[in-house]
């Protein structure tokens, strides 16, 4: 009994301390005056111009274009370590001397002696590793597709 009355009583008190906002009358079609409607008396609209709008709009752009900047040396980064985990993979002995990787796993099975441990897993492994080689490669070439995309969303800003 007594519960529900001090529930009342701060519920009242809490809405009677709650701010009011001036309404805004429904004939206002226009965004301009519903808005100085909205104003306090002494508020000037002219106080919330375009000019800060304007000016934190050019910040967050200069800084989404650091940050996209940033990310694409990131992904250029991953983009020449899957490179070289393909070569050594699938790379031919060429291939990965220009690169300056070691003998890819793939020659060294190739050239393991029959009936070896090598030879065993060059059996059962081979397609393996080509496919991973051909996937690795597959992700590095849709990165360097995002950031091409990228670097061309840098250059509009």
């Amino acid at each position: 009994m007594f519960s529900k009355k001090f529930l009342k009583s701060l519920i009242q008190e809490e809405l009677a301390a709650q701010p009011t906002v001036p309404a805004v009358p429904a004939e206002i079609d226009d965004d301009a005056a519903a808005f100085n409607a909205t104003l306090d008396g002494d508020t000037d609209p002219n106080d919330f111009g375009d000019r800060e709008i304007r000016g934190a709009q050019d910040q967050v752009d200069t800084l989404q274009a650091q940050e996209r900047q940033n990310h694409t040396g990131v992904i250029s980064d991953w983009i020449a370590q899957l490179a070289n985990f393909a070569l050594f993979l699938n790379g031919t002995a060429e291939e990965n001397q220009a690169a300056g990787v070691g003998p890819s796993i793939q020659s060294q099975l190739a050239d393991a002696p029959c009936d070896s441990l090598l030879d065993a897993v060059s059996k059962s492994e081979t397609k393996k590793i080509t496919r991973i080689a051909q996937e690795l490669s597959a992700l590095r070439e849709a990165m360097k597709g995002l950031a091409a995309t990228n670097d061309d969303k840098s250059a509009r800003v």
